[in-house]
């Protein structure tokens, strides 16, 4: 809900208490919420729902049988087959960006994890030693050296 309490004095329930739908959305909109997504049927049954008045509030039957439920949507077999390709690409592009980035961090890691023991195992390794093991390899040599 995008009041924290149902209360007369909240910021935004003020205008459901007040009935009035056109400013509790536009006070929405004024604070970042992307109301444009959401078609004018979709607001009126949401304001209806969040009402004041429980016993003014929608069934669920009511909100059912809304619009928003009931009236089919006509696309093209194209425009679908475009939608479902681009969301695939979408999809593709956010696998990539977190591949690339788990990869850094992999990087940043390995990194941070080679200058710590550098630096708290001076003169166990040459540089060239050091950067080709893995972590766990390191600690069994330097184990096995004491």
């Amino acid at each position: 809900m995008p009041f924290s309490r149902a209360i007369k004095q909240d910021e935004f329930y003020k205008y459901v208490v007040l009935d009035n739908a056109e400013y509790f959305w536009k006070k929405l909109k004024l604070s970042g919420v992307n109301i444009d997504a959401c078609s004018e049927e979709c607001r009126q049954l949401i304001f209806s729902m969040i009402g004041w008045k429980p016993e003014l509030r929608p069934s669920l039957n009511e909100i059912l049988a809304s619009p928003i439920f009931t009236k089919s949507i006509r696309i093209s077999s194209e425009d679908a087959k475009k939608e479902f390709i681009n969301r695939r690409n979408y999809m593709d592009l956010i696998r990539e960006k977190e591949q690339e980035l788990a990869k850094k961090n992999q990087e940043m890691i390995s990194a941070e994890e080679q200058d710590k023991i550098r630096k708290s195992h001076r003169g166990h390794f040459d540089a060239d030693q050091l950067a080709s093991r893995q972590l766990y390899p390191f600690f069994d040599t330097v184990k096995n050296k004491f």
